[in-house]
């Protein structure tokens, strides 16, 4: 059991440097089971967004399909895969998209000053 970091996907999804790449797809493809934790997937969506500026319903196709790999879990599955149907669906950072789902899946109150969250919470 192995954490990965934000470049190791990166160059797995993008598959843009040769020797990175190569060396990512060998560990992802590999048996080993590979965990995520949320801020990696923050970050992910955080670089695919900003620098690489694919759009939202893409990059939460990318990383859903990628966590459904046999041998990927995210350290909670459920929380990245609603916080990823929000951001989506709705004009608020990732990060808000992330609080959002904390709410929606395990109720848990969140407190902003932020009005446009706050309208998207339970």
């Amino acid at each position: 059991m192995v954490y990965i970091d934000t470049n190791i996907v990166m160059r797995y999804l993008l598959d843009d440097h040769l020797e990175l790449s190569t060396k990512a797809r060998q560990i992802i493809d590999s048996n080993t089971k590979i965990f995520i934790c949320d801020g990696v997937c923050a970050e992910i969506v955080y670089v695919l967004s900003k620098v690489y500026k694919v759009e939202r319903l893409i990059i939460k196709q990318t990383i859903s399909s990628f966590l459904e790999k046999d041998n990927i879990n995210a350290s909670n599955n459920q929380i990245i895969t609603k916080s990823l149907e929000i951001f989506s669906q709705q004009n608020i950072d990732y990060i808000d998209s992330l609080l959002c789902a904390y709410n929606y899946v395990d109720n848990i109150d969140i407190i902003t000053f932020d009005k446009k969250l706050n309208k998207l919470l339970n």
